[in-house]
């Protein structure tokens, strides 16, 4: 017993600490972009072409699927990037949600938590002016979410079911 205790904590711990590194990675891929937003934030700053708040505003998209719309019309840049990018990056914090916090193991307070650490990201974007504020960013973050949610919900249905048979097989 004491064993499987020590075991579930290890696992408790190893999630956390990949789900830290998440964390990092997220703010680094997406916020910073690889150091490049500071860089040209502060050469627009520098030159004095820094866009003020309001036109920031003005230039964001606040449309649903207006831009994915966009990307599927092929008038968009770098479809991949932009669409699969938005979903890819958000199914790690789907799938560790429901593992490290047991109010997440429904899918609505993912959902929840997701559309949060997605509105943060583009309200820093806007207010920062380190990239562009997108209400389809969020919509494809929250589905990139809701595809790690099911992916979880799958593998913890499959581990239930195989524990549930071996616990038949034992006490036959």
């Amino acid at each position: 017993m004491l064993n499987k205790r020590l075991n579930f904590k290890g696992f408790k711990l190893l999630m956390w600490l990949i789900f830290l590194i998440y964390l990092a990675i997220l703010v680094e891929v997406v916020i910073l972009k690889n150091g490049t937003a500071i860089t040209i934030a502060r050469s627009r700053a520098a030159l004095g072409l820094e866009m003020p708040l309001s036109k920031r505003i003005a230039y964001s998209n606040f449309i649903p699927f207006k831009t994915i719309l966009l990307y599927i019309s092929g008038q968009g840049y770098n479809i991949i990037q932009n669409i699969f990018g938005n979903i890819l990056v958000f199914i790690p914090l789907g799938f560790l949600l429901p593992i490290l916090f047991n109010n997440c193991k429904r899918l609505n307070n993912t959902i929840f938590i997701s559309i949060l650490v997605s509105a943060s990201i583009e309200t820093i974007q806007l207010l920062f002016n380190l990239g562009s504020c997108d209400i389809d960013d969020l919509i494809l973050n929250t589905l990139g979410s809701i595809i790690g949610f099911v992916i979880y919900n799958n593998i913890n249905f499959s581990i239930a079911n195989k524990l549930k048979l071996e616990i038949k097989t034992k006490n036959k």
